[in-house]
């Protein structure tokens, strides 16, 4: 059986107006201002919100810092790190990344290793529809449910949401 993978080209015009037929759907309102002015003003209570407000305002990142120490690393050090995880199903340098990023280990891996995670700082702030807001957190994008709002933390700005990667991503994978 052959399996063909569609091939996308963004810079085609149409594949970007589908993308930005998406992104006119899904991504309701920018409450950037809001935010903002909920972050800078310690007079405002927010309540049971404080918490996840704070979350949202950045984020951080395991994958690239685990990934370059792992691959870089000699051949005592990277059987240490086999020995710290104690998975003998684990072998290879690619297979320990994998199950330290995507099991969730990654921050306390960061810490055994002395890891320095890389810190994605929110710039935007998006409403957007409950379904875009899920495949943004399965992107590893950073969401919050507040105030019956699902809330995009976009960590880019001074680009079309259109062009962002993440949502180039979740456009091809609804359309393989």
């Amino acid at each position: 059986m052959n399996v063909k993978i569609k091939q996308f080209d963004r810079m085609d015009s149409n594949y970007q107006r589908k993308v930005n037929d998406l992104v006119s759907r899904e991504v309701l309102l920018n409450i950037s201002f809001l935010m903002q002015t909920l972050h800078s003003n310690e007079d405002i209570c927010l309540g049971d919100y404080e918490d996840e407000l704070l979350n949202i305002r950045g984020s951080y990142d395991c994958y690239e810092p685990i990934a370059d120490e792992i691959n870089n690393s000699d051949n005592d050090t990277f059987k240490d790190y086999l020995d710290w995880i104690n998975d003998e199903s684990i072998t290879t340098k690619q297979g320990l990344i994998d199950h330290l990023t995507n099991l969730g280990h990654g921050e306390a891996f960061c810490d055994y290793a002395n890891i320095e995670p890389d810190y994605n700082e929110t710039l935007e702030y998006w409403v957007v529809s409950d379904w875009f807001g899920g495949q943004l957190s399965k992107q590893g994008e950073n969401v919050l449910d507040i105030l019956n709002m699902r809330v995009w933390g976009r960590t880019c700005s001074g680009q079309s949401i259109s062009i962002d990667g993440v949502v180039c991503d979740i456009y091809e994978n609804l359309n393989s």
